[in-house]
């Protein structure tokens, strides 16, 4: 298995390997390679399939999926 991978534009993205929900629609995400961060999620709430996020209890059941955050619902 890769441990990065492509985006459209070429750029190196580095799967994560930890998601954790924090208040405020915010993930705090860890990568294979160490480097983590939070991600602000709220800019998003108001797009296509992010709306369902808006319920706290979808946004906090979030979890990796082939190392890519998903969310039930």
């Amino acid at each position: 298995m890769r441990s990065s991978y492509s985006d459209s534009r070429g750029s190196i993205l580095t799967p994560p390997i930890e998601c954790e929900p924090l208040p405020g629609y915010r993930l705090k995400v860890r990568c294979s390679d160490g480097a983590s961060g939070v991600f602000d999620m709220s800019k998003y709430l108001e797009r296509g399939a992010f709306k369902q996020l808006k319920a706290l209890d979808v946004f906090n059941a979030v979890y990796l999926v082939f190392r890519c955050a998903d969310m039930v619902g």
